[in-house]
């Protein structure tokens, strides 16, 4: 099962919580960007630095943004490069979403699969907008999001053949190849 398709392994508040006390305290801020935290994890922000300079986890369900902070964290920490306009542009959906309860009531990222997340978004922007958004836009957060499941999807694994093939890997989560 992955995260494309449904809602995976599902949000455990034990794993949670180790999970968020891996994530250093200079990183659990309510709005994370490459000026906001210490210089070994600037590196790990991508973007133009102007139209995206910060992701407001804020407005999220407390589970979810620490689901949001840790998998921004991870990424640096495998020296990955968080991908900030799809990063900041999602962050402010999964807010008007779960603000909205459009969903059902939402707590975590692994509370709905991929599919229907992708389902969510252009309906908040529609909502607030009266319109779709542009594919571009769509595209920028579905890759983060595809990012963001599939890490989570692992981290909430309990299943002792994930964490074999984890260690055996080093650690290194290689990103998914978003299916069409």
């Amino acid at each position: 099962m992955d995260c494309w398709e449904a809602a995976g392994s599902g949000y455990d508040a034990g794993i949670l919580s180790r999970l968020w006390a891996s994530v250093p305290p200079e990183m659990r801020l309510p709005r994370l960007s490459a000026d906001a935290v210490p210089g070994r994890y600037r590196g790990g922000f991508a973007g133009d630095g102007r139209s995206y300079p910060q992701v407001d986890v804020g407005g999220l369900p407390g589970p979810m943004r620490q689901e949001v902070t840790w998998c921004m964290f991870r990424i640096i920490e495998l020296g990955g490069r968080v991908q900030m306009p799809g990063t900041v542009m999602l962050a402010r959906r999964l807010a008007e979403i779960t603000a909205a309860g459009g969903a059902g009531v939402l707590r975590s990222l692994m509370d709905l699969p991929a599919r229907t997340w992708l389902q969510q978004i252009p309906l908040a922007v529609h909502r607030r907008r009266g319109k779709l958004p542009a594919p571009s836009s769509v595209t920028q957060m579905r890759q983060v999001l595809l990012r963001f499941l599939w890490l989570l999807d692992l981290a909430y694994e309990s299943r002792p053949w994930v964490a074999a093939r984890v260690m055996a890997s080093g650690g290194r989560f290689p990103h998914p190849a978003p299916r069409a």
